[in-house]
């Protein structure tokens, strides 16, 4: 990751903006014409110049190329088409690879309809790398080993682990949102729990996670927090970080966390499902950190039950990805889905808190 000092967040302020590789420039709000695309995640491969979308009803994968407006299906063996799993979590490690969150859809039915009674915490997880430049899947981690351990250990079931972060060694970290636990995986797709709490709660609470140097950063809405872990340990110690100004008595949405690098890992974004995106920044590496404020969500997406769920860049544009769960099936088809370019909200957001601070 990059080291931001004051100058430089000073430069960023008159508008001075990272470079972020050799794709030509794109902005705007657009929109994907996929049939049945209902992406929950999605990643910008900025060496080929994609975007990564995920199906989440289909269980599968789209490269979209914003430029010229094509795609291509990524099928993943054995997960994609099989009504037991769902992709909710895309995300690039800046060294070549691809991760997917291939989750189990009837983990999240109580959330998405509203119905308690449809929680079932028993399905299949799976974490995916995929090879950008071989174009071809490198390992699939299978985690129900590890939510069987933790169940005959504890007597807890932990699922839902739908996001993904990864450390320059190529270990990817993923969070559990039902249990936060996080599992380690190794460069060869050997998972280990790395981080467990002493009371395992089975509430959503941590949908989102981040690399930030030698940290990995979860968001927590119970408390509300950011949590920070040191991905030197051996095992995760997690440091509570309320970040001052957050809204007192959080009501809203946890879903994923994104550090646009625009930024040089001093701002992220929290998707929150029924309000937009909360945008955080910190001055001293997340030691401490301060809420900046909401980039609401599309008035008319919001009208027709959206959902943030998510946030990517591509290039320096940042974009909004707009959710709609289907409550039941069959799903209702559609074509169009709108990718809504926020960066202008975020910008003022975070321009105030340097002119603050300047």
């Amino acid at each position: 990751m990059y080291t931001l000092t004051f100058a430089f967040l000073a430069l960023l302020s008159s508008g001075y903006t990272v470079p972020t590789g050799s794709c030509p420039p794109f902005q705007g709000t657009f929109n994907v014409s996929v049939l049945d695309l209902y992406p929950e995640s999605a990643d910008w491969d900025p060496v080929h110049c994609k975007i990564y979308f995920g199906l989440y009803y289909n269980a599968s994968v789209v490269v979209y190329d914003p430029y010229r407006q094509t795609s291509e299906l990524i099928t993943i063996p054995g997960i994609t088409g099989n009504s037991d799993y769902t992709v909710t979590g895309i995300d690039y490690d800046g060294m070549g690879s691809m991760y997917f969150a291939a989750t189990s859809l009837t983990a999240f039915q109580a959330t998405t309809s509203g119905n308690a009674s449809l929680a079932n915490f028993t399905g299949p997880n799976s974490i995916i790398r995929y090879d950008t430049n071989a174009r071809k899947i490198s390992w699939v981690s299978d985690l129900v080993p590890i939510h069987n351990e933790i169940l005959q250990r504890t007597g807890k079931l932990v699922t839902g682990f739908q996001d993904m972060a990864e450390d320059n060694q190529g270990n990817s970290f993923v969070i559990g949102s039902f249990g936060s636990v996080i599992v380690k995986i190794d460069r060869k797709g050997t998972p280990r729990v790395w981080y467990e709490p002493k009371n395992i709660n089975d509430t959503l609470a941590s949908g989102g996670i981040i690399s930030s140097g030698n940290k990995i950063i979860i968001n927590d809405k119970l408390y509300p927090a950011l949590v920070t872990f040191n991905t030197d340990d051996y095992y995760g110690a997690p440091v509570y970080v309320h970040p001052e100004g957050f809204p007192a008595n959080y009501s809203g949405g946890t879903d994923a966390l994104v550090a646009p690098s625009v930024y040089s890992g001093r701002v992220v974004l929290w998707s929150d499902d029924f309000y937009g995106t909360r945008v955080i920044g910190t001055r001293n590496n997340w030691e401490t950190a301060e809420y900046l404020g909401l980039a609401p969500m599309d008035s008319s997406l919001q009208s027709r039950g959206g959902f943030t769920t998510d946030s990517f860049a591509v290039g320096n544009t940042i974009y909004s990805l707009t959710e709609f769960f289907q409550t039941t099936t069959p799903i209702k088809t559609t074509k169009e889905f709108t990718m809504v370019d926020m960066t202008e909200q975020v910008d003022q957001l975070v321009r105030a808190w340097l002119v603050k601070y300047a």
